[in-house]
């Protein structure tokens, strides 16, 4: 898209010096960032391929050493599969999944509160506990 789409008509009438400027220097700024992309894109590329090289020159001294080299190992293929498992995700849930709850059908017979016994002299209690059993 293009910074011309982005600005408004503008009449003949309304283009005054100040406006004629003000679009040049949009112009200018639209050109700049475009050449620093592009100036970023490649330098991007030339990073990557140093850290390819500076990997190399580590194998190799790693190989004069005597010890090995850095395995090449190929990238994933667990992550192409994200997608196709997103998309799986997206038609339900798996079958066995739906779960009933349990607690709405359970009936309390009795309900206890218990105290420890033996606190010890530097032990403190922070607090009660209430359980209830079903027999």
């Amino acid at each position: 898209m293009t910074y011309e789409s982005l600005l408004p008509l503008i009449s003949p009438e309304e283009l005054t010096p100040l406006v004629r400027a003000l679009l040049d220097i949009i112009t200018k700024q639209a050109e700049l960032i475009t050449r620093q992309g592009e100036q970023l894109a490649k330098q991007a590329e030339q990073i990557q391929r140093g850290k390819e090289q500076i990997q190399a020159l580590r194998d190799d001294i790693a190989v004069l050493k005597g010890e090995k080299a850095k395995p090449k190992i190929p990238k994933s293929k667990l992550e192409s599969d994200k997608s196709e498992s997103k998309e799986k995700d997206k038609e339900g849930k798996r079958p066995g999944s739906a779960k009933r709850s349990k607690t709405a059908e359970l009936e309390i017979h009795e309900t206890v509160t218990l105290t420890p016994q033996n606190i010890g002299e530097t032990g403190f209690l922070r607090a009660t506990m209430t359980l209830s059993s079903k027999a």
